[in-house]
């Protein structure tokens, strides 16, 4: 099976985290909510920059186009 390798790095790194924070789930948050904190700038609010398209929002879905089996 083929690895993508950005994902193979995202886990790494999210062990590397949980191993820092000596497995406390609060305290592996905390690391993560203070790097949410320091690089702000970097990151993007969805629920302010995200705006739906008029076409999908316009159109009327069976059922049929909702179902994920196909």
């Amino acid at each position: 099976m083929w690895k993508d390798p950005i994902v193979t790095e995202v886990r790494k790194r999210g062990e590397q985290l949980a191993e820092e924070a000596g497995g406390d789930i609060h305290k592996f948050f905390d690391m993560l909510r203070s790097a949410q904190n320091k690089y702000a700038s970097r990151l993007t609010n969805v629920k302010t920059e995200a705006k739906p398209s008029p076409v999908l929002t316009s159109q009327k879905l069976s059922a049929e186009d909702l179902s994920l089996t196909g």
